[in-house]
């Protein structure tokens, strides 16, 4: 995780041209593999639906924003940082927007750490923070795919086999990290001289060229993890509340398509059949390094739905439940992440 103070605007402008890119040829892709879809059919099938589960749908978007920053607040308010729900949810959008836009979620961090330390947390607690929060955040979807293979396993069947291995890779890959994230917590000096040495071979056969500088960023995470050990021991309750607000923030957002469903005309009557569905995608789309799994996550959306409803309707849902979880997310952080910049900006200004 990078310590820089600043976001780099020059690197993540090139991302949020690039993910623009994809997301045009991916929703170019999807309307071009239906026969009669229109912009102007998706936007009456919005007027026309039902204004209850439109709401449901675009407060559960929101739900993904507002429980990540809660479960910042949560463990920050522990250690003693004082924040606000605001700060919470600019957190939380930060953490959206720049996930969204830089290959596996790479850029979040770095972004929600920048605010942190503008809004006066220290650095290493801002690192140790964050750290906790993504062990969280990925056991928390390793949980939910857990849930999803004992309450509906003949759904995974249902995928193809293309998207079946995606699926498996991306259970396997959640299901690593959050094992090693969790050994590097609680036995950090055990694995950091474990992955030294792995490194120090590699280095030998010479595929890599010069092992100091992983050297120094492993011992530099082994410091991290050590801090995050130090603030969350002794607090299991501050632990829990804080996954509990990691659990909503996923299920709010496999939620958003579930509401459209019964949004829109012709639903299908089974929320629980297209909640297993995006519990599905949720776990696939971790072993996909592209911004925001764009693409990935609209393939196996389609592919999961390809039982439930006409071939016309499946593309209809991509497209509309997308937009709503997806797209508008990312409008409303960009909007939040920027009118914060400018404060924090200003505010740096007339303290000079």
């Amino acid at each position: 995780m990078s310590r820089t103070k600043e976001i780099s605007k020059k690197k993540h402008f090139a991302w949020g041209i690039i993910a623009l890119i994809i997301a045009g040829v991916t929703i170019g892709v999807v309307f071009s593999r239906s026969e009669t879809m229109t912009v102007e059919e998706l936007h009456d099938m919005l007027w026309d639906g039902h204004p209850g589960w439109l709401i449901m749908a675009f407060v559960s978007m929101l739900g993904y924003i507002v429980f990540e920053g809660l479960s910042l607040n949560t463990l920050l308010n522990s250690v003693g940082c004082r924040t606000t729900l605001n700060q919470g949810i600019v957190y939380g959008a930060t953490d959206a927007y720049f996930s969204a836009i830089t290959p596996s979620s790479t850029g979040g961090q770095p972004a929600v750490m920048y605010f942190m330390i503008k809004y006066g947390v220290p650095v290493a607690t801002a690192v140790a923070i964050l750290v906790i929060n993504l062990i969280l955040y990925n056991v928390s979807t390793v949980i939910l795919g857990i849930l999803v293979i004992i309450t509906h396993p003949e759904i995974f069947f249902a995928f193809n086999p293309l998207s079946r291995t995606i699926i498996v890779i991306g259970g396997i890959v959640v299901t690593i990290l959050a094992f090693a994230l969790i050994m590097l917590l609680k036995k950090g000096d055990w694995m950091a001289e474990f992955l030294i040495k792995i490194i120090n071979l590699i280095h030998r056969f010479g595929f890599i060229k010069s092992a100091d500088k992983l050297t120094e960023r492993i011992r530099s995470m082994e410091k991290d993890y050590d801090t995050a050990e130090e603030l969350i021991s002794g607090k299991p309750g501050m632990l829990i509340k804080s996954g509990i607000y990691n659990m909503l923030q996923r299920v709010s957002l496999i939620l958003v398509p579930v509401f459209m469903d019964m949004a829109i005309s012709n639903s299908t009557g089974k929320p629980f059949t297209v909640w297993a569905v995006q519990c599905y995608v949720a776990v696939g789309v971790n072993c996909v390094p592209i911004p925001g799994a764009m693409g990935a996550y609209d393939y196996l959306m389609i592919d999961g739905y390809h039982d439930l409803m006409a071939a016309e309707r499946v593309y209809r849902m991509a497209i509309l439940s997308r937009v709503m979880s997806f797209y508008l997310c990312i409008i409303i952080s960009s909007i939040i992440v920027l009118v914060a910049y400018l404060r924090a900006r200003k505010r740096a200004e007339n303290l000079d």
